[in-house]
């Protein structure tokens, strides 16, 4: 829980840096809440290990907040405080696995289920959303969401 913390500071530290709207740099405990995600999905899916020298330039090198499994599959990781709340999609997102954490009480969070972007177009699960002022973003609903099998 700690280095979500310190790795979310940094990371939202970064956003206000380079000037980002508050649209695009989001908030505090968004960044941080985002960071406990990626650092608990490796471990949960398939047992790696997070990446241990994390730093901003990394995780824009690998894809932003993707995770890459054992067979090579990247996942994109998105979080909520809401247990209401789907899994947020943006246009430019790439076409791919996502998965949603819903982080209800920081540590404790679960896995709601995952889709790829192109799924979720093509079954009209995508909800409109505003993401910022100048763009949509579309929410799939937790119910449209595949369950991971029990471990």
């Amino acid at each position: 829980m700690n280095l979500a913390i310190r790795q979310g500071q940094a990371r939202y530290n970064r956003c206000v840096e380079n000037n980002w709207t508050p649209y695009g740099q989001g908030d505090l405990k968004g960044h941080q809440r985002g960071r406990l995600g990626e650092l608990i999905f490796p471990g949960w899916f398939d047992g790696s290990e997070p990446d241990p020298d994390w730093s901003w330039e990394a995780d824009i090198a690998r894809g932003k907040k993707d995770f890459i499994d054992k067979h090579g599959r990247r996942w994109g990781i998105r979080t909520t405080p809401y247990t209401s709340r789907g899994l947020f999609l943006k246009p430019d997102d790439r076409d791919g696995l996502y998965v949603l954490i819903v982080v209800y009480a920081a540590p404790r969070c679960y896995v709601a289920g995952w889709i790829t972007k192109s799924e979720a177009q093509e079954n009209h699960q995508l909800q409109p959303m505003h993401c910022d002022k100048s763009k949509m973003c579309w929410s799939v609903p937790q119910s449209a969401l595949h369950p991971f099998l029990p471990r």
